[in-house]
């Protein structure tokens, strides 16, 4: 290759065109000649454009041998260290060349077992921090790798969900979840693990959960509750968590998260409310990693969330149930009560969220700018996904509260204008949130976008056409929505419907995928 240097010859015996027989200090024909012999040459070469650090000019005497100035040294992180050295070289014009040792950390064993390689994949994918895929009821996978040499299940569930998050990232065609081997192969491991002593550790519930995860998050198939069903019979054979483990505080709280973002709030998960685990939970709340991506939001502002979001699928109920015969025998009357709760909580959730957002904003937490691409006109954005999802949160138990308060006004001929026109600014204060959630990764996009479901038949055709652009955008990939617009039209407002309380209650209500 030309311009590479071949040869340690010195630059004399170059220049020559002579073979040199590189015998330093001084070489046997620059000796005959009288001439200061160069030196080796090197057989990189180093060009550096830039201005130089010190202002230091490189000799002009193209017979001089390089020069070498001391080494110094420059810290980085707390682990680096950087020596740099710099050499002087006749007859360049880089004005000078520098080569540098840079350690980072301490030299690593390659992982040989296939417990540690598929550790090193998960922790080779964690790199989006609270804004990543973690925010999705999944901020036990930091956890997992010190603890997959221990399960074989944990490890072929992690290994499953690293596989299908390879192939969502590479966007490669992609069936259902099942026909990938891996499945199956975490199917049996699991098996295997449940029918023997290590059937209740920790662990075994964590690749439970993970395997639930992953085919919420990227199985293009219709999704089945049967692992979340199984996760709570095992969560309550295992018993309360341990509050000395990390991994079970966390995965208990994210299997509690769950059952509230998934409206699955029913018998099998009764046995939360058991007083041997309320106190448990509640010490497990406020241990939860994600308090610290949600300042200043506290942990008691949370409590409150949830405990208007456990109450949500029993909302459903009753709508459904006044909604079909308004005047019932009972049904008058438990339209009265379950009007003035949901108006006593409402004005709970909005005097919350007003204080909530005003703090966040005051902080920097939140911000509010001007966007022309926004279909309002604005948009805001947060400083994690953890945070956007907890406004989402009051967004939806306030869109939910008005619909159905103004549904009951219809049901009893005496339509409320006004809260038609309260559910849709709710409505469009969400929409200004979009943009944000846009520029995430996403899946966790995808995971974050279900209150366009309520909020959508509050717009008008321009803002359905945005709406209907944004779902389609996050969708690109799995394609769990239909492409024609009439019809992703009518899913979107059959969604809505059902998450109000408008249409009958299905046993497994639409995922927020």
């Amino acid at each position: 290759m030309p311009g590479v240097p071949r040869s340690k010859g010195c630059q004399t015996c170059k220049r020559r065109k002579i073979k040199c027989d590189e015998t330093w200090p001084t070489c046997i024909q620059c000796r005959h000649i009288n001439a200061d012999c160069p030196g080796p040459t090197s057989l990189v070469k180093f060009i550096n454009n830039g201005s130089h650090r010190d202002g230091q000019s490189p000799p002009s005497d193209g017979r001089r041998s390089p020069s070498k100035s001391p080494p110094r040294q420059t810290q980085g992180s707390s682990s680096s260290t950087l020596q740099l050295r710099k050499i002087y070289y006749p007859n360049v014009n880089d004005r000078s060349a520098e080569y540098g040792l840079l350690q980072v950390t301490p030299p690593r064993a390659n992982p040989t077992t296939l417990a540690e390689r598929v550790a090193t994949r998960l922790v080779g994918n964690l790199d989006k921090g609270a804004n990543g895929i973690t925010s999705l009821q999944m901020s036990y996978l930091p956890q997992l790798p010190s603890r997959l040499a221990d399960s074989p299940c944990l490890r072929d569930s992690v290994d499953l969900f690293c596989a299908a998050w390879a192939d969502f990232r590479r966007r490669q065609p992609q069936g259902e979840l099942m026909a990938m081997p891996q499945y199956g192969k975490v199917l049996r491991s699991l098996r295997r693990t449940l029918m023997s002593e290590q059937a209740l550790k920790v662990e075994t519930l964590a690749a439970m959960v993970l395997l639930e995860r992953t085919c919420k998050l990227f199985d293009r198939g219709k999704f089945s509750s049967i692992h979340h069903q199984g996760i709570l019979q095992m969560m309550e054979r295992k018993g309360p968590p341990d509050l000395n483990d990390d991994l079970d505080i966390t995965v208990t709280n994210e299997v509690h998260g769950l059952m509230i973002s998934g409206y699955s709030v029913e018998s099998c998960a009764s046995f939360i409310e058991k007083s041997e685990w309320n106190e448990v939970m509640a010490n497990c709340a406020f241990k939860h990693p994600k308090l610290s991506n949600l300042e200043p939001i506290t942990s008691v502002d949370l409590m409150i969330i949830y405990d208007f979001s456990k109450d949500i699928f029993s909302w459903l109920n009753t709508m459904h149930q006044i909604r079909t015969n308004p005047h019932g025998d009972e049904n008058e009357a438990v339209s009265i009560i379950f009007e003035q709760k949901l108006r006593d909580m409402l004005s709970k959730v909005r005097k919350l969220a007003a204080e909530s957002i005003e703090l966040a904003m005051k902080e920097g937490a939140v911000t509010e700018r001007d966007d022309p691409a926004s279909i309002v006109g604005k948009r805001i954005d947060f400083k994690s996904a953890l945070m956007c999802q907890v406004f989402m949160s009051l967004h939806l138990i306030q869109m939910t509260a008005l619909r159905m308060l103004y549904e009951m006004s219809v049901v009893y001929s005496s339509p409320d204008p006004e809260l038609w026109d309260q559910f849709r600014e709710v409505a469009v204060e969400n929409w200004k949130a979009m943009p944000y959630i846009l520029s995430l990764e996403s899946i966790v996009a995808s995971n974050t976008i279900a209150t366009v479901f309520i909020g959508y038949e509050a717009g008008n055709e321009e803002e359905k056409r945005y709406l209907q652009d944004v779902m389609l955008s996050v969708d690109e990939y799995l394609g769990r929505y239909p492409k024609d617009r009439a019809r992703l039209d009518t899913v979107l407002l059959e969604a809505g419907k059902l998450l109000t309380g408008l249409k009958p209650v299905l046993k497994e209500l639409p995922n927020n995928r």
